[in-house]
């Protein structure tokens, strides 16, 4: 049987711990979108693993782990990422499988990126993972193959170089990204990388052959989906479960399980409409604080706010979800009640259902509905309070709570 694990706010729904918690049931783990502007985190005892390219399931011996054509790969974080697995004792050899056709994000992405975002203000994580996207959908994108042909991934970064450094003057006088040391750079870096490169899509077709299990693993979350998030506040990929078949080349038939993850309150990071968030700024920099809301691939302080009901449904519907995990139980424990929005008010009207249209997003006002609070002893064990705000997820959503997180530790997890 073949799962997906899929974010359904604007990302950090704690995705990664639900996939560690399930990755031995499966046979290889599939990272199938995004870039190095993911930040996956799994805590066990006193090491902490941050994953940006490499699928989390790398840290259960014996799996394969893929990272397949949708994702764009930054190949110096990549290599980083990989060294980094090893000094820890972590083995990625004859484990860890490239897309030849996965895109390549280069240096002069993340200055073109850090340059837009002085006027555009999306908030991204300057990782050049935009930029990237757009050079693919521009049809001037290098991919992993051209990795093996030096002569040919310098003939086309002239190319490249001689038309971006007519858009960005500033940008491409820079001698770290002229095409001739830049291709020393990339031909030095892909040694460790080259070997590693395989048709992934035939790799997980003859994994279904042998009737072997897949876990998709999404980054980022519904909420930040290129063609379904908050556009333009989103990211450049599918990160929805659609992008699970663009991204991969397999069909949608492979596809059992739809896990969706998401906090018991919310999160976003960057700029864009948030209904639910909490304006007085004491309350969120508490809520902020104990939840430890700041971000693990840039570092930035979260925006917080309550659950919104209306966007999970929302999310839930557009990917499918056939089960929930929520996560960060234990940071809302011990408040005596807890807001959770319902329904968007605008103008006079009540909206049940989340608004495709940017502009009435960011005028609504969340109805809230007041629920009451936890303690410790009922989160352990699944009752009173928590067990009617799970209830009351489920009612809403129409989807089964399969999951809680009740702690940073992989071992706090409850299954239902």
């Amino acid at each position: 049987m073949n799962a997906a694990v899929l974010g359904l706010q604007w990302g950090d729904e704690g995705k990664a711990k639900i996939i560690d918690s399930i990755a031995s049931d499966f046979d290889t783990i599939v990272r199938f979108c995004g870039g190095a502007n993911a930040g996956h985190t799994v805590v066990s005892g006193d090491s902490k693993f941050i994953f940006h390219l490499v699928p989390s399931g790398i840290l259960h011996p014996g799996k394969k782990c893929v990272i397949a054509g949708g994702v764009n790969i930054d190949p110096f974080a990549l290599v980083e990422e990989i060294k980094n697995l090893e000094r820890n004792g972590i083995e990625t050899k004859n484990r860890l499988f490239i897309s030849f056709s996965a895109f390549v994000v280069l240096p002069y992405h993340k200055y073109q990126d850090a340059y837009q975002e002085r006027t555009r203000h999306i908030g991204t994580t300057r990782r050049g993972i935009g930029p990237s996207y757009t050079d693919k959908i521009d049809r001037v994108g290098i991919r992993m193959y051209d990795l093996l042909q030096p002569k040919i991934l310098l003939e086309k970064l002239k190319f490249i170089y001689n038309e971006k450094k007519l858009s960005f003057p500033g940008i491409f006088e820079k001698e770290d990204i002229s095409p001739e040391p830049l291709v020393e750079q990339i031909i030095e870096t892909s040694k460790r990388i080259i070997p590693l490169l395989t048709d992934t899509r035939v790799m997980l077709l003859e994994s279904r052959k042998k009737g072997e299990s897949i876990l998709f693993e999404g980054a980022q979350g519904a909420l930040l989906d290129i063609n379904f998030g908050t556009y333009p506040y989103v990211t450049s990929s599918s990160c929805t479960v659609g992008g699970i078949f663009s991204g991969t080349g397999i069909p949608p038939t492979f596809l059992d399980r739809v896990i969706g993850v998401a906090k018991c309150y919310t999160t976003r990071v960057g700029a864009g409409p948030f209904p639910t968030e909490i304006v007085d700024e004491k309350k969120a920099a508490r809520l902020r604080e104990r939840g430890n809301e700041f971000g693990s691939t840039t570092g930035r302080p979260r925006r917080v706010g309550w659950l919104d009901l209306v966007a999970l449904k929302y999310a839930c519907q557009i990917n499918g979800v056939s089960e929930l995990a929520l996560t960060k139980f234990d940071v809302l424990s011990g408040m005596s009640s807890i807001p959770v929005a319902t329904e968007y008010a605008i103008n006079g009207e009540r909206l049940a259902n989340f608004p495709e249209n940017l502009h009435i997003i960011r005028r609504v006002a969340p109805v809230y509905r007041e629920l009451p609070g936890w303690n410790d002893e009922e989160l352990l064990g699944i009752s009173g309070n928590v067990l009617d705000y799970i209830e009351t997820i489920e009612r809403f959503t129409g989807v089964p709570v399969r999951f809680i997180s009740t702690g940073a530790e992989r071992n706090n997890l409850i299954r239902r």
